[in-house]
């Protein structure tokens, strides 16, 4: 395993995005001129977009590409009026320019446009009119561009984000309400998540993730090296057999990805909610794939969904207006999604007091309920839902959350190492039967995998009870648990 190294940095360490991205452009034209054609080339690929029947359905993380093709075609019918006028051709570093500033436009992005276009870039970390910097899939952290000239353009930027999402995602962002969190479904199908302040900090301050991996399988992290063959093994009968699953680790470490991941196991002719305080898990916009990995569309060009749309219901909260009024919390979605007779319940990332919500989930009957939340290891989950009862209003006590967390089988751990290696390093299986809290204050529970040197998962202890039942009877056998079988790939040095 890599020795540790030093990982602090300070600005002037960051290398530029310039280093990693497309060289700059270097347009000839005046400024006012450039501004001037970017204004007639925006107002007539708008004209376009706003009778372009293809736009009509389609997901709006393919539109931005659907944006750029109009303007291409608009842009060649422009050229030929300007040479029909003899006019001077345009360089390709002035069209190229002219093409960020109409898309950008178009979009309401601004300078994230070409940040959001990258297929490397994880996070966004933003300050004012400060250089972004941006975190990459690899883990390195480079300087971007602004945001904005001044913190005041930075300001209007973020408030024009937080209200103006065409799919009704839209959150207000005012001095009464400074702090923000909404979804840009500018990039794939999900989108990106906007956390962002105001007037709390000296700046306008927030941090954007990019979904980048919304369809993504169990093979799919087996071969990225997140599991081994076992943990497939083990995931997979876990999710046929309707058990229910906690996803906990840091922040940044995988969760939702792999939680993704698990219910992509889930039957197809299996009805599911998703219940989340922010829409990030993306199950009913799911395309379906060719074998050969092509999106399946239909007559129309629009992607047809991988479950029936009827099967999938997505709820998300709301929060309250600047009265106070028309808040929708997750407890409220998870009483509703319940009259949809769900096979399955999906809760996303609870962070606080909304842990009851994932409390009455796992105890309220329905099978194959899964979930994630914060904690330091599988089994800080103890201390960490102890916590957050006592944060409700009014406390909860400690007995409620610790047999609450026995009706969940497994608890799954994600890491993420200094190399940003995300994997599974520990699993804690519950039997299913027995809630009652030990003389140590919890509820039994068997170490299934605890970190090896490297810090990966391996196989320390076999399922029990209940649980062991519905792993054999989904095909799971007993062997998987059996050291010899961990295949964890090998990590070349620096790797």
């Amino acid at each position: 395993m890599t020795s540790a190294t030093d990982h602090s940095i300070s600005p002037a360490a960051l290398p530029s995005l310039r280093a990693v991205a497309t060289p700059d452009l270097q347009p000839t034209l005046a400024s006012d001129q450039i501004h001037a054609y970017v204004d007639e080339l925006r107002e007539r690929v708008a004209t376009r977009i706003a009778h372009d029947e293809v736009l009509d359905g389609m997901d709006p993380g393919e539109r931005p590409m659907r944006h750029r093709n109009l303007f291409h075609e608009e842009l060649e019918a422009w050229s030929q009026t300007r040479a029909r006028r003899g006019e001077v051709p345009l360089s390709e570093a002035e069209e190229d320019s002219i093409e960020q500033a109409v898309i950008a436009a178009l979009s309401g992005l601004g300078p994230l446009e070409a940040i959001l276009g990258r297929d490397d870039v994880e996070d966004i970390f933003f300050n004012g009119s400060n250089p972004t910097v941006l975190r990459l899939a690899d883990g390195r952290k480079v300087e971007g561009p602004a945001l904005g000239e001044t913190d005041e353009r930075v300001r209007q930027l973020v408030a024009s984000l937080a209200s103006s999402q065409e799919d009704g995602s839209g959150r207000e962002l005012s001095q009464s309400k400074p702090l923000l969190a909404v979804r840009l479904p500018a990039v794939g199908y999900m989108g990106a998540r906007l956390s962002a302040a105001i007037d709390v900090t000296p700046s306008p301050v927030g941090t954007i993730r990019v979904h980048r991996h919304v369809d993504i399988t169990l093979e799919d992290l087996r071969e990225q090296g997140t599991i081994d063959s076992g943990l497939h093994a083990l995931l997979t009968a876990a999710v046929l057999g309707s058990a229910k699953v906690l996803v906990c680790g840091p922040p940044g470490a995988g969760k939702t990805t792999l939680l993704r991941a698990l219910c992509g196991v889930i039957p197809p002719d299996q009805a599911i909610v998703t219940v989340e305080d922010n829409r990030e898990l993306g199950l009913h916009v799911m395309p379906r794939r060719e074998t050969t990995g092509q999106i399946v569309r239909d007559r129309n060009g629009r992607p047809v969904p991988l479950r029936p749309p009827a099967l999938v219901k997505a709820y998300e909260s709301r929060p309250a207006n600047s009265e106070g009024m028309g808040a929708i919390t997750m407890s409220d979605n998870l009483h509703q999604s319940l009259r949809d007779s769900p096979d399955r319940t999906i809760v996303g990332e609870t962070r606080g007091p909304d842990v009851t919500v994932m409390i009455d989930a796992i105890s309220n009957g329905v099978p194959g309920v899964m979930a994630t939340i914060h904690a330091d290891s599988a089994k800080g989950i103890f201390d960490r839902v102890v916590q957050m009862v006592r944060a409700v209003h009014p406390p909860l006590p400690a007995d409620y959350a610790l047999r609450g967390l026995a009706y969940f089988d497994l608890v799954i751990f994600m890491s993420r190492d200094r190399l940003n290696r995300r994997f599974v390093s520990e699993v804690i299986a519950f039997d299913g039967i027995n809630r009652s809290l030990g003389d140590n204050g919890l509820p039994p529970f068997e170490v299934l995998y605890q970190p090896g040197q490297d810090g990966r998962g391996r196989p320390t202890g076999r399922p029990t009870g209940r649980f062991l039942e519905r792993l054999v009877a989904a095909g799971w056998s007993p062997e998987w648990m059996n050291p010899q079988n961990c295949d964890w790939p090998e990590w070349e040095e620096g790797q």
